[in-house]
C-alpha cells in the first residue's frame, strides 16, 4: 500500500495541518520550532514499527488538555489515505462481503485511545464503506512507520545493566526511549543478548565460611578458573563475530569510507571502537563525527525496525545528516533517493544542502501562522514572513544548483514559477525522446517565484557566470510588462535572450500551460473540480483560448476555491500522465516546442 496523504489534528503544536501530499521521497521544510518533529511524530504513531506509545500528556496540545479529559481519547490525531494495489484493494472488498466494488482508495485513522478507523473512498474523499471485518485484512498490508531523529544516536561506551533495565521500563521519558530503542536494535541486529554479554564476563567467587559462620574469600579451583576462561572466550568470539557481520553490512551503505568496528565488553560495560583506512587507530564510536553516529544509528534501527526485509515500511527522519559536510549531505540525498525506490520516505530538514533542486515539486513548507499553530503548506511562495524564513533553503538550494550547474557548464533559463518549471521539463524530455533537441550543455529551469523575483535573480547568476541567462515570459500583462523593462535594462543588448511566448504561440495571454495539450490538461483539471452548475470543465474548454483564464472561470462559476499554489498542483498531476501526454502530442504542438527549445539551444 503506498501513503498519499496525511492529516495531523490536535497533536503537541498542530491544530489541523491540512492535508500534506507525499510520494516516494518528500520533504518537509520549517525553521526551529515550526513543527516539523511533531508532524513526523503523528504520523509515526498512526502504526509505529517499534510499537512507541501514544502519550496525551504530552502529545495532546497543552492548551486544552482539559478538553481531552473530556473526551476520554476519542478524539483522532491522525489521518492518511493510502492507495492498494488490486489484489489488495479485492481481498479487502471480499471479506467485507462487497465482492463487486474495488476498495482502491483506504482511509485510515487513529485515535488517542489508541483505536482505529477505516474506511474505503473515491477520489473525492467520499466514503464509500466503512471497513469493519477487512481491518484485519488491512493490517497484514497496512505499512509501518520506521522513525529516527538524532535522539536515538548511540554512545561509544554502554552499561549494560542499564539496557538490560530499560529494555522492560514503561516510564522514559521520549529521548530516553529513543537511546533505549537504538541500543536494543543494535543487539538485536548483531545477534547478541545484553545479558548473556554481561554474565559471561563475570568471575566466578570462590567463598568459604569459617567456624563461626562468617563468608571469607578462598581461591577458586582449576575447575572453576576452566570455566570462567571458557565463559571469556565464548564472549570474545561472539563480539568478533558481530563485528565483522556489521562491519560488512555497514560497508555496503555508507561511501564516505571503509569503516571497521569492533565491539569490546569489560565488566559491566560495553563500547563501540571504530578505525578506517584512514585513520587506522581505533577510536571509540562517540570521539568520531556526528555525521557517522547519526548514520550508523539509522542504520541500525532502520535494518531492525523493516526486519531486514526493506518492504512494506515508511521511512520518517528527522532533520537528518544535519552534522555531515555539505558534500556528504548531498550524498545523502542521493541515498535517499536509492531507498525511496523500495520504501517511501519523508524526511524534514531546515539545510539547503539537504533540498532536491529536482524534486521540488514534493518540497512541502511547515510554518507557525498567526494563531500560533503549526500549518503545511506546499505553495513555496507563501506570503507570511515565517513560511518565507521555513522555505529560504529552497531559495539557497536553488542558487546553490545554479552555481554548481554553472560550474559544471550547464545552461539556466528562468521561468516565472515551479509549474513552468515541470511542464518544460516535459516536454523537454519528450523532445529528447523523440531525437528533436540537442544541446551542448543540460539545460535547468530555475523558477524565480514570479516576474518580480526574474530581475534580481538574472542578476545574481549573470554576476557569477558573467553571461546573460535566457528567460521564458507568460505572454500576458505582467509578463509582457517585464519583457519590455528587461529590453530596456538588462537585456537591451542581448534580447533575443528573452523568449515571450507570443512568438511560439501567436497574440494572446498566454501562460506555459497553453503549450501542453489542452484536453490532456482539461481531463487533469476535470478529475480534480468536477461540474455542478455547469458540464465538466474537459467538456466546455475552448482550444484556442488560454486555457488558465478559462479553469478560474469554471472553478468560479461552480463554486470551486482555487487555493494558493492550485497551479503547481494541477502541475504535479499533470507530470504523474506524461508518458501519456507523449503518445497523445499532436505534431503541430510538437513544432511549437521545437520552435522554442531551438531559440533556447547554445552553440558555443
Amino acid at each position: 500500500m503506498k501513503l498519499l496523504r496525511f492529516k495531523v489534528q490536535k497533536f503537541k503544536s498542530i491544530q489541523d495541518s491540512g492535508w500534506v501530499e507525499v510520494s516516494e521521497l518528500s520533504t518537509i521544510l520549517g525553521t526551529n520550532e515550526a513543527g516539523k518533529t511533531n508532524l513526523l511524530l503523528a504520523l509515526w504513531k498512526l502504526r509505529p514499527a517499534n510499537k512507541e506509545p501514544i502519550v496525551p500528556l504530552s502529545d495532546y496540545p497543552r492548551k486544552s488538555y482539559a478538553a481531552y479529559e473530556e473526551t476520554e481519547g476519542n478524539e483522532k490525531f491522525i489521518t492518511a489515505v493510502f492507495e492498494a494495489d488490486e489484489t489488495t484493494a479485492q481481498e479487502i472488498a471480499n471479506v467485507e462481503g462487497k465482492e463487486q466494488q474495488l476498495f482502491k482508495l483506504i482511509s485510515v485513522y487513529r485515535r488517542y485511545d489508541g483505536k482505529y478507523g477505516c474506511s474505503a473512498i473515491d477520489d473525492t474523499g467520499n466514503v464509500l464503506a466503512y471497513i469493519d471485518a477487512g481491518f484485519t485484512v488491512l493490517l497484514k498490508y497496512l505499512p509501518e512507520f520506521v522513525y529516527f531523529s538524532d535522539y536515538g544516536n548511540l554512545d561509544s561506551e554502554i552499561y549494560l545493566p542499564h539496557v538490560i533495565d530499560n529494555a522492560t521500563r514503561t516510564d522514559l521519558g521520549e529521548k530516553e526511549r529513543a537511546k533505549a530503542r537504538s541500543l536494543n536494535v543494535l543487539f538485536e541486529y548483531v545477534k547478541l543478548k545484553p545479558k548473556e554479554i554481561l554474565e559471561l564476563g563475570q568471575e566466578a567467587q570462590a567463598q568459604k565460611k569459617d567456624v563461626y559462620g562468617n563468608v571469607t574469600n578462598a581461591k577458586l579451583t582449576e575447575a572453576e578458573i576452566g570455566a570462567d576462561r571458557e565463559k571469556k572466550k565464548k564472549r570474545e568470539i561472539l563480539l568478533t563475530s558481530a563485528s565483522t557481520q556489521l562491519t560488512e553490512s555497514f560497508r555496503e551503505w555508507w561511501k564516505q569510507g571503509d569503516y571497521r568496528f569492533r565491539f569490546q565488553a569489560d565488566g559491566n560495560h560495553f563500547r563501540i571502537w571504530v578505525s578506517d583506512d584512514r585513520r587506522k587507530e581505533e577510536v571509540e564510536l562517540e570521539g568520531r563525527s556526528r555525521g557517522l553516529q547519526w548514520f550508523f544509528s539509522f542504520f541500525l534501527v532502520f535494518l531492525v525496525e523493516s526486519k531486514n526485509s526493506h518492504k512494506n515500511s515508511i521511512l520518517l527522519l528527522d532533520e537528518p545528516g544535519l552534522a555531515l559536510h555539505p558534500v556528504a549531505q548531498a550524498d545523502l540525498i542521493k541515498f535517499f533517493a536509492s531507498l525511496a525506490k523500495d520504501n517511501q520516505l519523508i524526511y524534514t530538514t531546515h539545510s539547503p544542502f539537504l533540498v532536491d533542486p529536482n524534486n521540488l515539486v514534493n518540497i512541502k513548507a511547515i510554518y507557525v501562522d498567526e494563531k500560533g499553530s503549526s500549518t503545511v503548506s506546499s505553495n513555496l511562495r507563501q506570503g507570511s514572513t515565517v513560511a518565507d524564513h521555513s522555505v529560504y533553503p529552497v531559495h539557497a538550494a536553488i542558487g546553490l544548483s545554479v552555481s554548481d550547474g554553472l560550474l559544471m557548464g550547464c545552461q539556466p533559463v528562468m521561468v516565472e514559477g515551479s509549474s513552468d518549471q515541470i511542464y518544460l521539463q516535459i516536454v523537454k524530455n519528450i523532445l529528447l525522446s523523440q531525437s528533436k533537441y540537442h544541446n551542448n550543455k543540460e539545460m535547468i529551469f530555475i523558477p524565480t517565484g514570479g516576474v518580480r523575483g526574474m530581475g534580481p535573480i538574472i542578476s545574481i547568476i549573470a554576476g557569477r557566470d558573467s553571461q546573460l541567462p535566457y528567460a521564458i515570459l507568460d505572454s500576458d500583462k505582467s509578463g509582457k510588462d517585464k519583457e519590455k523593462q528587461l529590453y530596456s535594462g538588462l537585456y537591451k543588448d542581448d534580447k533575443r535572450k528573452i523568449i515571450g511566448l507570443t512568438a511560439i504561440l501567436g497574440e494572446g495571454e498566454f501562460e506555459i500551460e497553453d503549450l501542453l495539450p489542452a484536453d490532456e490538461l482539461a481531463r487533469v483539471f476535470s478529475k480534480e473540480y468536477r461540474g455542478k452548475q455547469t458540464d465538466d470543465f474537459d467538456e466546455l474548454l475552448d482550444e484556442s483560448k488560454p486555457i488558465i483564464p478559462q479553469m478560474e472561470a469554471f472553478a468560479l462559476q461552480n463554486g470551486h476555491k482555487l487555493e494558493p499554489g492550485w497551479k503547481v498542483e494541477l502541475a504535479k498531476s499533470v507530470q504523474k500522465v506524461s508518458a501519456r501526454i507523449a503518445t497523445k502530442t499532436s505534431p503541430e504542438l510538437v513544432k511549437k516546442w521545437k520552435k522554442l527549445f531551438d531559440k533556447l539551444t547554445t552553440t558555443s
